[in-house]
């Protein structure tokens, strides 16, 4: 039979909580929850891939969210991997790989305005007869989030790499 302080520090975990014994508890062992150890991976590997595009390493920050899209397909934050994903691809000079993640999250992201926004900004650069498609996206972005015509704005709050933050910055240029 567990001992109160087992059962306590169970219940807190089981809650999403952080455990730290009574004061004089006698700690034990709590058997390892697999679940919590996949989340615990994925939030590594996206901090991983976060760190490595502050850095400037975008080889490194694409190899992390792929393996997040790859080994954590069914988690939430998965479809923000795919973005950061699409992001790298785009700084590597992936351009189709990137324009065609970022149509798929369009679709499976509808009305997240960064998707909209950064498809917008690449459309323009990269696809200049899809000029209409660009400002519907814009617009579709600015119908959830104004934030994006401000280039300081994105610089100091998402994790656009340069190629992208220039894409933006010659679109916000048209308007």
């Amino acid at each position: 039979m567990p001992s109160a302080e087992a059962k306590r520090a169970y219940a807190i975990i089981q809650l999403g909580g952080r455990y730290a014994p009574a004061p004089g508890a006698q700690q034990q062992q709590q058997p390892e929850n697999p679940e919590r150890a996949r989340i615990q991976q994925l939030q590594a590997l996206m901090k991983a891939g976060n760190a490595a595009v502050a850095e400037g390493r975008y080889e490194a920050a694409l190899a992390s969210f792929d393996t997040v899209v790859q080994q954590f397909p069914d988690f939430a934050t998965t479809e923000y991997a795919r973005l950061s994903r699409a992001l790298m691809l785009y700084q590597l000079g992936r351009t189709s790989d990137a324009l065609l993640q970022l149509e798929d999250l369009e679709v499976s992201l509808r009305g997240y305005a960064e998707v909209h926004a950064a498809l917008a900004s690449m459309l323009y650069v990269e696809r200049p007869a899809l000029l209409d498609y660009a400002e519907q996206q814009w617009a579709i972005a600015m119908d959830f989030s104004r934030n994006f015509a401000d280039p300081q704005w994105v610089a100091a709050n998402k994790r656009w790499p340069p190629k992208m933050m220039a894409a933006l910055d010659r679109f916000l240029r048209l308007a």
